[in-house]
């Protein structure tokens, strides 16, 4: 998981998350949510997301989501959580992201993703199904 909490130049929503597929088949995101530990609030990927092997999704969360410093959470449909980031801090309104090094170690820098890169929404509302 990598995170961006304070664009330079505001995307739709202002904010970034990526989630990576580190697994050999493709993956569909569809369901699983993003939260804040400082917001409380929770968003979900509400259409199909369907994220390549060793690919990445950039998800683009509801607008005042994540805060400027936050703890993101990853959940699985079940509610389980799945990943979470240490409280993270950013005001260098520049395109440095939060992002973990293959050392699990949390850095705030520029990176590049392997693999394929798709787009995804989080949104507040579920989607049928979910």
């Amino acid at each position: 998981m990598a995170v961006e909490l304070l664009p330079e130049d505001p995307s739709p929503g202002g904010q970034l998350v990526w989630v990576g597929n580190p697994g050999t088949a493709p993956f569909d995101l569809r369901c699983w949510m993003v939260g804040s530990g400082r917001t409380g609030q929770t968003a979900i990927v509400g259409a199909e997301t369907v994220v390549p092997s060793g690919g990445v999704a950039r998800l683009i969360p509801p607008r005042g989501l994540l805060d400027a410093t936050d703890l993101v959470q990853l959940f699985a449909p079940d509610g389980s959580l799945i990943d979470e980031t240490p409280e993270l801090v950013d005001d260098a309104y520049d395109d440095q992201i939060w992002y973990r090094t293959p050392g699990d170690e949390w850095r705030f820098g520029r990176t590049e993703f392997a693999g394929e890169v798709i787009d995804g929404v989080l949104s507040e509302e579920p989607p049928d199904g979910c």
